[in-house]
């Protein structure tokens, strides 16, 4: 917390409690983050959406790499892992990976996606229909209970 506040020209210092020192952060914190790819899709009217960071199956990306790290295996360069040959099957590779590909990763993604949207709306559903009072109690679980 020290070393962040310090680069940022913040008076602080080591007898300051944790709780001062966050406070300071909060307040000196960049407003927000800004992207120029971002912005230069807002320019052409488009909206860059980020998905949650540890969600690799909604990410078509995945997929390609996933291609991309299968082509590299089953080529085996392992008895020549030169840079050159290195770099030749990574390029093959690559361009291996064609736009019918990212179609097709693009509609598996829309695919799960809307799947798990409909298994929410079901869970959504189920949890609904389960309600379980904790505040009242039953009269006959009471008369039970005294018996």
């Amino acid at each position: 917390m020290l070393e962040w506040l310090q680069n940022r020209r913040v008076a602080c210092n080591e007898s300051m409690r944790k709780q001062v020192l966050f406070a300071l952060m909060q307040e000196h914190r960049p407003a927000k983050k800004t992207y120029v790819i971002d912005e230069m899709a807002k320019e052409k009217g488009h909206m860059v959406v980020r998905l949650p960071p540890y969600n690799c199956d909604l990410r078509a990306v995945e997929l390609a790499w996933a291609k991309l790290k299968r082509l590299i295996r089953e080529r085996d360069i392992s008895g020549d892992v030169s840079k050159v040959n290195l770099f030749a099957t990574e390029s093959e590779s690559l361009l291996s990976v064609t736009a019918d590909d990212w179609e097709e990763y693009c509609r598996k993604v829309q695919q799960l996606e809307e799947e798990y949207w409909r298994r929410d709306g079901v869970v959504k559903l189920a949890i609904d229909d389960v309600i379980i009072n904790t505040t009242e109690t039953d009269s006959s679980d009471e008369h039970e209970a005294h018996t």
